[in-house]
């Protein structure tokens, strides 16, 4: 596999992955939930998480707070035509991500603009070796197969090693979103889930239908115990353990 090495320390052996974003704060500011990052890191890590996902600065900041073996995404913001990514690949590399990650909001009037942004910025990840995550954002289908399918396949076609999008709601149609990618899928988490049941099928399902595993976000660090949530998704993504165990966990059983 391409950029394989980086790509260990973000995907574990069996193939999976258990990805806490939290690069939330240059759109929401002083989020509440990540007030401590490097606390938030601290109990994903005990959880059993297998990387997290920073924003350049806030990776600077807590960078001696990352424990050894924890996988470092770099978020690089929305990508745009008048970003420079040359000088902000580099900055990567220099902190010792492992693998950068970009937000395409699709299905607007720059989807072609924005479609060859990403093939350059593709091709200057390759040129450090650093895999690139390429987050699929409908702006107005975000659940839609046929949608998903179609862009997902188009950043696929200009060099994504990893795909992050919206499950559809359903294993079928999930499967056809899937099976449009020659790269592996995490599922985004958005808004907090109350129902932790809820969420957990949603996982389960998602898993059953051929993603890897997830990026979630408010799901984890605005979760009364972050590292209890962590560690109940790592035992339905990693140890393929029924849903009434990892709730039983949650509820301090």
């Amino acid at each position: 596999m391409r950029n394989g090495l980086r790509l260990n320390r973000i995907i574990a052996p069996d193939g999976r992955t258990l990805i806490v974003a939290m690069d939330h704060g240059i759109a929401l500011g002083a989020v509440r939930g990540l007030e401590k990052v490097a606390d938030v890191i601290s109990k994903v890590w005990r959880g059993g998480a297998d990387a997290v996902m920073l924003n350049l600065g806030m990776l600077k900041a807590v960078e001696s707070f990352i424990p050894k073996g924890l996988g470092v995404i770099a978020s690089i913001g929305v990508v745009k035509t008048t970003v420079s990514y040359p000088y902000i690949v580099e900055a990567a590399v220099k902190l010792g991500a492992d693998c950068i990650k970009v937000m395409f909001f699709a299905e607007t009037e720059r989807d072609s603009d924005n479609i060859h942004r990403l093939l350059e910025l593709a091709s200057i990840c390759t040129s450090w070796g650093m895999p690139l995550m390429i987050e699929v954002y409908p702006k107005r289908n975000p659940h839609s197969p046929d949608t998903l399918a179609h862009y997902v396949r188009r950043c696929n076609e200009v060099g994504a090693d990893i795909i992050k999008t919206f499950y559809t709601g359903s294993k079928e149609s999930f499967k056809y979103v899937v099976s449009a990618s020659a790269s592996p899928i995490v599922i985004l988490g958005g808004p907090r889930v109350e129902k932790e049941e809820q969420l957990l099928m949603m996982v389960r399902d998602a898993l059953e239908a051929g993603a890897i595993g997830v990026a979630f976000g408010r799901n984890i660090w605005q979760h009364p115990y972050p590292e209890r949530i962590t560690a109940a998704l790592r035992m339905v993504i990693h140890e393929g353990r029924p849903l009434d165990e990892a709730v039983k966990l949650l509820k301090g059983g």
